[in-house]
């Protein structure tokens, strides 16, 4: 089978790849698709990277995106738009990058069997044009189909032979925005390297009150940040010694992208961080209490394939979103055995088993996020208990080897149609 993978235009891939949450499902899967299948990986090419080159069996073409920059920006002040129909949903939207890969597909003697298109359903159309005898899969990391406006979604869809969501939570949206689509409709988890991620015999779990929680993600207003600040001066009453990391890259999700999307009143709300005249980053440093200033450290960006360490040496990883389609961090936690305190959205759901390998708590309520933190800080049987349920849970679904399994299938379902 010939496989092609299209990253996101604004995505560098550099292999291995160590940061991008696409960028690296691009490069965990097609390495282990390379192993059985012939795979070329797409992406933008930035400043002092060649056109082409190979890594693991894997072969990567790239594109400069300065044309698309320069195209955006004038049509973005030229075009109308709105919060169904924002500038990132238009057929020009990077219309450059995909063209000129789907020319280069059809020209080359790569003439693949499936292409994978991640979250820009203005590709499925481009691409299935030029290339109509070719399967095309349309991946969802996001709730945009469900959200923007249906009639240019459905005009994309029409075009696409599976159409992938990271978790059931996006699906079950698709299927119900889209019922005619619906059979074309499945989910393919992320997943975590079980090898990597995995616990550290050498870190000690002492009984002392020296605690370690960590937060794992981008610092952004949806993913809770400043609930969990305010819960943790209520845990560090009890705890007097204990730590919080909040690793992640100071990168706030644009407004257009989630807030003006959204009909979650709690996600509505959101839109008083955009308004501030202040960086969501130093707004969470201006609510620390000096008392607490050396106990929280914002660690940043962190390579992926170093972030492992900081799972391993934590006692319980918190992830307080008001949004979130899947939840990475709380799979690789688990992989860690480090049990998580979470709240019940989107794919998190699908993902940690209440009460089993971590808790759910209210979004937005920072005293019920305190006492569940405190609870399972208190109890380290209960902790080492849901971390080896985590570990297990891992290694059962959500493996990179079973995503790649899981679309094999998916992939030889639609070539037999």
């Amino acid at each position: 089978m010939r496989i092609a993978y299209i990253s996101q235009p604004w995505n560098t891939v550099i292999p291995p790849v160590n940061s991008g949450s696409i960028a690296i499902w691009n490069y965990q899967v097609s390495k282990r698709m390379a192993q059985s299948h012939d795979i070329l990986v797409y992406s933008k090419r930035s400043r002092g990277q060649r056109k082409r080159g190979r890594y693991l069996g894997v072969n990567y073409r790239r594109f400069r995106i300065a044309p698309d920059q320069w195209l955006n920006r004038i049509l973005k002040r030229l075009t109308r738009s709105s919060d169904q129909s924002p500038y990132f949903s238009a057929s020009w939207h990077y219309i450059w990058y995909i063209t000129r890969i789907a020319i280069d597909l059809r020209s080359s003697l790569f003439r693949p069997d499936v292409v994978h298109i991640h979250n820009f359903s203005q590709f499925v159309p481009v691409v299935k044009k030029m290339l109509p005898g070719t399967k095309v899969v349309l991946h969802m990391h996001s709730e945009w189909l469900s959200q923007l406006d249906r009639t240019q979604i459905a005009d994309h869809l029409k075009y696409a032979d599976l159409i992938a969501g990271c978790s059931q939570h996006v699906i079950d949206k698709v299927r119900e925005a889209f019922p005619h689509y619906q059979e074309r409709c499945w989910s393919v988890y992320n997943g975590a390297d079980e090898n990597v991620f995995c616990k550290n015999p050498h870190v000690l779990n002492d009984e002392s009150d020296e605690f370690k929680i960590i937060f794992v993600g981008r610092i952004s207003p949806e993913k809770g940040v400043h609930v969990l600040m305010e819960a943790f001066e209520q845990v560090a009453e009890r705890f007097p010694q204990v730590k919080l990391e909040i690793i992640g890259p100071d990168a706030v999700t644009p407004y257009e992208y989630l807030v003006a999307l959204s009909e979650v009143p709690l996600i509505k709300d959101l839109e008083r961080f955009y308004h501030r005249g202040m960086r969501y980053l130093d707004y969470l440093k201006s609510i620390l209490p000096l008392a607490l200033a050396q106990q929280v450290e914002f660690v940043g960006s962190i390579p992926h394939n170093e972030i492992s360490s900081y799972y391993q040496r934590a006692d319980l990883l918190v992830n307080p979103s008001f949004s979130e389609t899947f939840g990475v961090s709380l799979l690789e936690a688990m992989a860690c055995e480090v049990p998580v305190v979470a709240t019940p959205v989107g794919g998190m759901r699908e993902v940690l088993l209440e009460n089993e390998t971590g808790v759910f708590v209210e979004q937005g309520n920072s005293a019920s996020l305190a006492r569940a933190i405190i609870h399972l800080l208190q109890d380290k049987h209960l902790r080492l208990k849901m971390g080896a349920k985590g570990r297990e849970r891992v290694i059962e679904k959500f493996t990179w080897g079973w995503v790649a399994d899981q679309l094999t299938s998916h992939y030889n379902n639609i070539l037999a149609i």
